[in-house]
């Protein structure tokens, strides 16, 4: 089913037993995870004892998580969010991971972070256990103008206890509040993992801009000392260039704290090769909001909302089938 009607239709495939599959065996035959769509994650009874003991509240086996993958201008796909992002990513760069790493750290103990990861074995480990303890069920949506408000839709039906964003607070939600942010505070507190040593004289850490793409380590070089507004007009100060890593300070951290050069530079060669970039997190990371800042002071670029975007000034999007 490529393009599905209305919310009633998402949620039927989503609740379907005969939908659902273990990350090993991830996509089923004939699940079309080339598209965007919506996807919820279902845990056994040991994770739900588990997340019982982490929340502190008794927990249900079955629903945990749903949401989306490729609303309005981002390019993932079912495939992508759940292979790339849930499965093979880290706390850093999964909203679920992170969120299941907060509620099971009294089993696994993977609150020590390094590099954005979970250190030491710890992301390994969060695999294993979603491998052994979860499974997925995906709906695919076509038009992905409309899976946002969809996404929206759904999910007030079926009230995931692991969803935060726009849902009805409870005991363990503010509990799951506390727990993802604490954790969060510490991976957006980590240094990256340093990037592998590249040719020298090329771009943002070793990295070469893309085709017609701005070497971003030496515009932000240029920026230091300087103040530019993010896309909500909130201050970032470029306080100095160390090794791979610019140092921003905010006003929650004023001391600054590190954004990888080589994330901003990916973001640029996006934008220049696509004519225009969303900025949410899902789309650049974690610091998208200094990314988003970043490419708004490139000459030639200007500012969107509804979603935030950067755009070049004087290039359309392209086509549909032509974005990466």
């Amino acid at each position: 089913m490529s393009i599905a009607p209305g919310p009633g239709d998402l949620i039927a495939l989503l609740l379907d037993p005969d939908r659902r599959v273990a990350p090993a065996g991830f996509p089923r035959p004939g699940d079309e995870v080339g598209l965007p769509g919506l996807y919820a994650w279902y845990a056994d009874q040991t994770a739900a004892v588990q997340r019982s003991k982490g929340l502190g509240a008794s927990v249900e086996p079955g629903l945990i998580y749903a949401g989306q993958a490729g609303a309005k201008l981002s390019t993932a796909t079912l495939g992508s969010r759940i292979g790339r992002n849930h499965l093979g990513g880290n706390v850093g760069s999964s909203t679920f991971r992170l969120t299941l790493a907060s509620v099971l750290e009294p089993d696994l103990g993977t609150t020590k972070v390094t590099g954005r990861a979970l250190a030491g074995d710890g992301e390994a480990a969060l695999t294993r256990w979603m491998s052994e303890h979860l499974q997925v069920a995906v709906a695919p949506v076509a038009e992905r103008s409309r899976l946002a408000s969809l996404e929206a839709e759904v999910l007030l039906v079926l009230d995931p206890p692991l969803n935060l964003q726009g849902m009805a607070p409870t005991p363990w939600r503010e509990t799951l509040s506390r727990l993802r942010s604490s954790l969060k505070r510490e991976v957006d507190a980590t240094p990256p993992r340093p990037r592998p040593e590249r040719t020298a004289g090329s771009g943002a850490g070793g990295v070469r801009p893309g085709p017609g793409a701005p070497d971003m380590r030496v515009v932000l070089a240029g920026l230091v000392g300087q103040t530019i507004p993010t896309l909500t007009g909130r201050p970032n100060r470029i306080l100095r260039i160390e090794g791979d890593v610019v140092i921003v300070g905010t006003g929650r951290s004023p001391q600054g704290k590190p954004v990888e050069i080589g994330d901003v530079q990916d973001a640029a060669d996006r934008l220049y090769a696509t004519g225009e970039l969303l900025i949410d997190v899902e789309s650049v990371g974690h610091r998208s909001a200094f990314v988003g800042a970043a490419l708004a002071a490139l000459p030639g670029t200007r500012t969107a909302t509804a979603p935030r975007r950067i755009e070049l000034v004087g290039r359309g999007a392209p086509a549909e089938e032509d974005r990466p």
